[in-house]
């Protein structure tokens, strides 16, 4: 129990600090992926002839990382770590396709 009266305790917040800058660029790195996802699914369904395979592709890929997304927020440092450079890739690869 914190005593006011007392000497002020020394928390180390380094360790939180460094997880909270990974899961942010985490989660920066899945918008950007799901954005892309939901931008491929519009043009394809907006396509004079979808490809239904395609739709169901995408539509797979997001799901599957909105999944990831959903599970960040309990992610230990080092899977929070694997999921931010994961999507980053992913993105370059989606964006550079």
């Amino acid at each position: 129990m914190f005593d006011p009266e007392g000497p002020a305790p020394f928390f180390d917040f380094s360790a939180t600090a460094q997880s909270d800058v990974a899961r942010d660029q985490a989660a920066e790195a899945m918008r950007a992926v799901l954005a892309w996802y939901a931008g491929q699914v519009l043009k394809e369904r907006r396509a004079p002839m979808p490809n239904p395979a395609h739709i169901e592709e995408l539509t797979a890929a997001w799901e599957a990382a909105r999944a990831d997304q959903s599970r960040l927020a309990e992610a230990s440092p080092e899977e929070t770590a694997r999921l931010a450079s994961h999507y980053a890739a992913q993105y370059r690869k989606l964006r550079d396709s």
